[in-house]
């Protein structure tokens, strides 16, 4: 749980459910530290993952001061996971808007605990056929 004493370091974004303010993915994955990555990177893995495009984490990056070691970071962790295309967006429009990132990767563990998730779904074959 995270409280914000002050309006300065509120999320950008929040959804209230049962009583429950939340953030958005984007927005919490460009707050995690290092260390929520080693001591959980399942959890890391899946919702990275559950990413679609680099641009939902940009515009959080792109919109809050001192995102350039999230920035670096968050690439390094997409690079890891397999999704190289992403990292290097990311990299790429930091640096057009003049962020010096520097990517690191995150995890401790040596490979991805699971694999790639974003291939297609066995049902896209049947939907496509009709």
């Amino acid at each position: 749980m995270l409280i914000y004493p002050d309006k300065k370091h509120r999320p950008l974004h929040q959804t209230e459910v049962k009583g429950l303010q939340l953030h958005s993915l984007p927005e919490t994955l460009c707050k995690l530290s290092q260390q929520a990555f080693i001591t959980n990177p399942r959890d890391a893995e899946i919702a990275l993952n559950m990413i679609g495009d680099p641009g939902e984490l940009l515009e959080v990056l792109l919109t809050k001061e001192g995102s350039v070691a999230a920035a670096g970071r968050l690439a390094g962790a997409l690079r890891f996971v397999g999704r190289a295309d992403s990292a290097e967006r990311i990299i790429h429009t930091m640096k057009l808007g003049k962020y010096d990132v520097r990517e690191i990767n995150p995890f401790l563990i040596p490979v991805p605990t699971l694999g790639n998730t974003r291939e297609r779904s066995p049902y896209i074959g049947i939907l496509s056929s009709k």
